[in-house]
């Protein structure tokens, strides 16, 4: 309903009262000022907005309750006032819109929303659009009303809009226990980038990282559950948070019946996790598969109870390992290491779920764990087994050898040493990923060829091909010997009688591709003969299916030819040298030039003749000058058809 404007007019100020809802507050500096200009004017600065009080006689306000007020203070009998006729939800949102002095109080301004909402039964978005305002306005008020009646009396309103928003998400008394810390928004992340999940080849995983699209703050819900959030101490938050986090991991992580009671046990008395190690267990599972602890929870609490007497986390699982002596010293047994426990279980747990390779292999239970355990994230399951397999093989050969070798040694050596099992297993691991690579690059090399293959057996779709890619580049453009490029290629290739393909790349290289197996000389002859048409490259490249011919063709330079099977096109020097080809082909430029090689060559030869006139051999010098000559030919071969000079 649209509000109506009755009709100004003086009311007793006795007959107003204020509404219920105002959101409004102002400082008592402010309202000073507020008495001090109400005083000075004799009247209050503007009428008082109110409406017919439904529930008694008299008006209620709907804005201007500081202005009463301090009419009131004043002493004023009655005060001018606009009367208007309007419902509970336009009355709540004329407040919100008239209100000039103070501010709002956001636990206040939640309230109101809430029950402007509940008024019209309509949703927050659409309150947001009904008032004209934005939905981040009222969602976020809303989260301040939340907040407060989760915890009533504490001031949230002193806290800031991402604070109050992280309240109301975590679960209680989660949240209580983070405001009581000092509500520090980033204690939360710190909280959950506990690592879980470390073992033998394991590295372990961030709850922080678990959901790529969630930031994790759901795993606080797992901390209600068993009473583990009893080991959070509000004045080390973090740090007691991530305890809280590790006594969950190994509530989740045993087959042992109850663990979840003796888990609490430890949380509340507030110790660290691995005091859980000295469960002491009994030897063999029940029917279920669990095991089952030697003493109550009861008994397991009395044992831990004397560990508070230091605050030294080492001291405390000393004193909690003679407790669980004692103990099962009370239960008859005298051998305390036959006894079992979590990490024994732990561990045969690992090699019964083990592949039958690592289960029924000779290796000590330790190797077995870390190889059956280990982890590589990123990798195909397939190439990580493959790993483990040859891992397995060859730390059996290692024992064999040993025990051939010295056998009353052995039962010394005891498990393999980590670092070797670790070495052998990245070993196998790098071994088994090259096998997998070669697999995959013989399976695209096939598949290229056999795609290349049979597109080069169709001469006319090849053709159509080339001239569609060609007419989409700029290459419309250049000319050679002052015809379009593009015509001087596609006649080309259209007069071809057999499959064959050329090549070029301005200021780059001139390529000629022939059949299989094909004469490679014969192609770079015919590259020879049309270079210059191609503006002199200073690469001329032929090849076939199965090799690659880079020659280089540098002004002044002698010719260096690179020679490439497609084997080993994936060697980085060959990788490197097809890079330069396509992008680079100056680093193919040879050192020596065809100057610098005559140049040689004279020098030797003066040399040559030096030493002959030491020796008094000038007529013998003269007599091949004038009758021999150099010769300079080829770009790869120098023949020298003068002297035989020794």
């Amino acid at each position: 309903m649209t509000h109506q404007a009755l009709t100004v007019t003086t009311i007793q100020i006795d007959s107003i009262s204020p509404n219920s809802y105002n959101p409004n507050e102002m400082t008592g500096a402010g309202f000073e000022e507020l008495v001090a200009e109400v005083r000075h004017l004799g009247r209050i600065p503007k009428p008082v907005v109110v409406r017919a009080n439904s529930s008694k006689k008299g008006y209620e306000i709907v804005d201007g309750e500081h202005s009463w007020r301090a009419a009131k203070e004043v002493g004023f009998d009655e005060i001018e006032c606009e009367i208007v006729e309007v419902d509970d939800f336009e009355a709540m949102s004329q407040t919100y819109k008239r209100n000039q002095h103070g501010s709002h109080n956001p636990v206040k301004l939640g309230q109101m929303f809430e029950r402007m909402c509940s008024d019209r039964l309509v949703s927050i978005r659409k309150l947001a659009k009904t008032i004209n305002i934005s939905e981040g306005t009222v969602r976020n008020s809303i989260n301040y009303a939340r907040a407060a009646r989760l915890r009533s009396g504490y001031a949230f309103e002193d806290l800031n809009q991402d604070q109050v928003r992280l309240y109301v998400r975590l679960p209680r008394p989660i949240n209580d226990l983070w405001l009581d810390s000092g509500a520090r928004l980033g204690s939360i992340q710190q909280a959950l980038s506990v690592t879980l999940g470390k073992g033998p080849g394991k590295r372990g995983w961030k709850i922080s990282r678990a959901n790529d699209d969630k930031d994790g703050i759901d795993f606080f819900e797992f901390l209600c559950g068993g009473d583990l959030y009893k080991t959070i101490d509000p004045s080390d938050f973090v740090a007691t948070t991530q305890r809280a986090f590790r006594l969950m991991e190994w509530q989740c992580r045993y087959r042992i019946e109850n663990l979840a009671d003796y888990v609490s046990i430890v949380a509340e008395l507030k110790l660290e996790p691995n005091i859980l190690e000295l469960i002491p267990i009994g030897s063999s599972p029940n029917p279920d598969n669990n095991y089952q602890v030697l003493v109550s929870p009861e008994k397991w609490r009395d044992m831990l109870s004397s560990c508070l007497r230091s605050k030294d986390p080492e001291v405390q699982y000393a004193i909690a390992t003679s407790a669980r002596h004692l103990a099962l010293k009370e239960l008859g047994w005298t051998d305390f290491a036959a006894a079992n426990d979590p990490r024994k279980i732990e561990r045969q747990q690992i090699i019964d779920d083990a592949p039958d390779f690592i289960k029924h292999s000779e290796l000590e239970d330790y190797d077995k764990v870390y190889i059956a355990d280990a982890f590589v994230p990123g990798l195909d399951d397939e190439v990580v087994m493959e790993a483990k397999r040859i891992a397995v093989e060859r730390l059996e050969s290692i024992k064999k050898v040993l025990e051939r070798g010295k056998p009353d040694q052995l039962s010394q050596l005891g498990p393999m040493l980590k670092f070797s099992v670790e070495r052998i297993l990245n070993d196998s691991l790098r071994e088994a990923m090259d096998a997998d690579q070669k697999r995959s690059r013989d399976q695209l090399q096939i598949s290229d060829r056999k795609t290349v293959e049979e597109l080069f057996s169709r001469p006319q779709e090849l053709a159509n091909a080339i001239r569609n890619k060609l007419a989409s580049t700029s290459l419309k453009e250049w000319q050679i010997n002052k015809r379009p490029a593009l015509d001087v290629l596609l006649s080309r290739i259209y007069s071809l009688p057999k499959p064959e393909l050329k090549l070029w790349k301005r200021g780059f290289f001139g390529w000629e591709y022939k059949g299989k197996h094909k004469d490679l000389t014969a192609a770079y002859d015919q590259l020879l003969k049309y270079r210059e048409a191609l503006e002199n490259p200073p690469l001329l490249v032929v090849c076939d299916m199965d090799r690659f011919e880079i020659h280089t063709n540098f002004t002044s330079t002698a010719s260096k030819t690179h020679f490439i099977s497609l084997d080993d096109l994936d060697t980085p020097r060959n990788i490197e040298i097809m890079r330069n080809v396509f992008h680079d082909p100056n680093k193919l430029r040879p050192d020596a030039t065809s100057a610098a090689i005559t140049q040689n060559v004279a020098q030797r030869l003066a040399e040559v003749a030096q030493g002959l006139r030491s020796r008094g051999l000038d007529a013998i010098i003269k007599q091949h000058l004038d009758s021999h000559a150099f010769i300079v030919t080829g770009p790869q071969t120098l023949r020298v058809t003068c002297l035989e000079l020794i």
